[in-house]
């Protein structure tokens, strides 16, 4: 599906034909065109039929590529991910934006509940929009998703302060897979970060022909934001790492414990069944023409077994 949006002298929203696309690209008009849902060779026609965009962006736009920017001689190049679910494991989806002086062209695979408010951002500052030009549409765009982080890496801060309390508490099998299945999500997150940080800092220091000066100033407060995002990932991991540590510690100790007992187990018994063991063989031994011999040995059973655990009790062992 191909959306058209209007920016100039009011928001219009309509739906545009494949065909539409290169002339609305190089239409005088701010214009957003929203690209959701296309095969690779909708793409493809897309992008060969815009003389503005060139050919060698085609393979950016069909295939997984890194977050990156890259500044040409009509337009610029951004690829930034976009987490379209909040449950685990993360899933991320590759958003391509292509813009030039009056113009941006968004390509997404699916169509993400985040272009919604990303529509509704540019509905609130349209006014911006329309005096700054496309930077800050391209602002508003990554803006929106460095916001969409936060619910993700709150979350992830709930589920590792419960999971502490689980391993003290607790400790199951099944809690090692939940530290490993976070450390996964806590590494995508950082792999997609690390360079989209780069983008924003660029953007925001370095020269762009279609990013006035006057927009660069917001993009570097939303590096400032990834920039505290990627801290709190960072501290996440450690804590994840640390959660490891706990976990294989407290299962050595429970390990401890229970060779302890199983130690504790064996040595009472095994006094009691050396002298039963002993009395059990067919030689002649003490007490055994007296007939109260079997209350003696097993008075003598009690006490070695008294005995032995007032020891343990002494060395601390139990």
């Amino acid at each position: 599906m191909i959306t058209l949006t209007t920016l100039k002298g009011g928001l219009e929203y309509r739906q545009i034909l494949i065909d539409q696309v290169p002339d609305f690209i190089s239409a005088d008009e701010l214009t957003w065109i929203n690209c959701a849902g296309l095969t690779n060779q909708e793409i493809e026609k897309i992008l060969k039929d815009a003389k503005e965009i060139p050919d060698f962006l085609l393979e950016d736009c069909t295939t997984k590529q890194r977050p990156k920017i890259q500044d040409y001689e009509d337009c610029t190049s951004i690829i930034f991910k976009i987490l379209v679910n909040k449950s685990r494991p993360l899933k991320t989806v590759q958003l391509n934006i292509i813009f030039g002086e009056k113009y941006l062209l968004s390509i997404i695979k699916d169509n993400v509940e985040l272009l919604k408010t990303i529509q509704t951002n540019i509905t609130k500052n349209i006014g911006k929009v329309n005096k700054l030009g496309v930077g800050y549409l391209v602002y508003i765009f990554l803006e929106s998703i460095v916001d969409s982080y936060y619910p993700i890496i709150d979350k992830i801060d709930v589920d590792i302060e419960r999971l502490e309390g689980d391993i003290i508490k607790n400790c199951r099998p099944n809690t090692v897979h939940k530290i490993v299945s976070m450390k996964k999500d806590v590494l995508k997150l950082r792999r997609n970060i690390g360079p989209e940080k780069e983008i924003l800092r660029a953007l925001g220091r370095d020269k762009f022909e279609f990013v006035k000066e006057d927009v660069m100033l917001y993009f570097r407060d939303a590096y400032s934001d990834i920039l505290s995002i990627a801290d709190r990932i960072d501290s996440q991991r450690e804590m994840l790492s640390g959660l490891m540590e706990i976990y294989l510690s407290t299962i050595s100790n429970n390990l401890n414990n229970v060779m302890k007992k199983l130690t504790l187990v064996t040595s009472l018994i095994l006094v009691p069944s050396f002298i039963a063991g002993l009395y059990g063989m067919n030689v002649a031994l003490p007490l055994e023409d007296r007939p109260d011999a079997f209350y003696i040995i097993f008075l003598v059973i009690i006490l070695a077994v008294v005995a032995t655990v007032w020891l343990f009790r002494k060395r601390e062992w139990l």
